[in-house]
């Protein structure tokens, strides 16, 4: 685990799709690599239009001043897209900080409810990690057997 001596935690950049999609496949769990991504119809292009629009929105982490994390969602769906930490900078709190300005930018958009695809298998941390946090299952699963987890502002 690499320790950091200045964390700062800000809105996403189109700029920063670069690094984040390069993150995604260095996670501790479930790493996708760019190529994968692609093959989802996930591109920097694609994204970069989408954010320029507003349509994707997200927050970013850094430790000294390199983005290692991040979470981006969907402001017309209410759907976070991504959560993802750096495997070097897991299990600082980063994930759960990322998550956490994602979700305030969606609440602050008027959002009382949103919502995200995770894996039901209670082996893996984000089956935990949701929960802990309030989300709730809806007894609901997409297309990859994600299981669906909604959660409710206060």
């Amino acid at each position: 685990m690499t320790q950091c001596e200045q964390v700062r935690l800000r809105k996403a950049q189109a700029n920063d799709l670069g690094i984040c999609m390069e993150i995604r496949g260095k996670t501790k769990d479930n790493p996708i690599d760019a190529q994968r991504l692609r093959e989802f119809g996930v591109t920097q292009e694609g994204w970069r239009a989408l954010m320029e629009v507003g349509e994707i929105i997200g927050s970013v982490i850094e430790c000294d001043e390199r983005v290692v994390g991040y979470c981006f969602a969907n402001s017309h769906t209410g759907e976070i897209l991504v959560l993802a930490v750096h495997a070097d900078f897991d299990g600082q709190g980063f994930g759960k900080a990322s998550l956490t300005h994602c979700l305030n930018q969606m609440k602050d958009m008027g959002f009382k409810k949103v919502w995200l695809a995770a894996s039901p298998n209670p082996l893996l941390r984000a089956y935990g990690f949701y929960r802990h946090l309030g989300w709730q299952p809806t007894g609901r699963h997409d297309a990859h057997e994600d299981e669906i987890l909604e959660f409710e502002f206060p």
